[in-house]
């Protein structure tokens, strides 16, 4: 029978423990990788930035027809049919989510409310610029 010091049990341990990180590691590289093989994150903040952009540069009275094909695409793999775009009037954030969890924001300026439509049937959000905030 073979007997182990303790100097034997303490690479053990140290040996597990670096596995143990290391696995741990690539599996949150594994998942980054497939989000991002599905251009789900580039998509999302194409996206949100163009539509911030939008935003900025508009007044009211303004609507847009954004051409969404590739997102509403991307949620339905995905199995995300709705709330794909959100615009908080209160926090001034725009959010794209095209997966389950996650998504991006950003930031814009103007103070103004607004009136958000998705339409899946036409591939399009549908934007209308309404008066400031009261």
């Amino acid at each position: 029978m073979n007997k182990l010091n303790k100097r034997g049990m303490n690479v053990d341990f140290y040996t597990v423990i670096f596995l143990l990180l290391n696995t741990i590691f690539f599996a949150m590289m594994f998942v980054f990788i497939s989000n991002s093989s599905n251009s789900s994150l580039a998509y999302e903040q194409h996206y949100a930035k163009e539509i911030a952009l939008l935003i900025d540069s508009s007044n009211p009275g303004m609507k847009f027809n954004i051409d969404f094909t590739d997102g509403f695409k991307i949620a339905r793999d995905n199995s995300k049919l709705n709330d794909l775009v959100i615009i908080d009037e209160e926090k001034n954030l725009v959010r794209v989510s095209l997966r389950s969890s996650g998504g991006y924001e950003i930031a814009y300026f103007p103070k103004y409310s607004f009136n958000l439509r998705e339409s899946p049937e036409t591939n399009k959000i549908f934007i209308e610029v309404l008066d400031d905030k009261k």
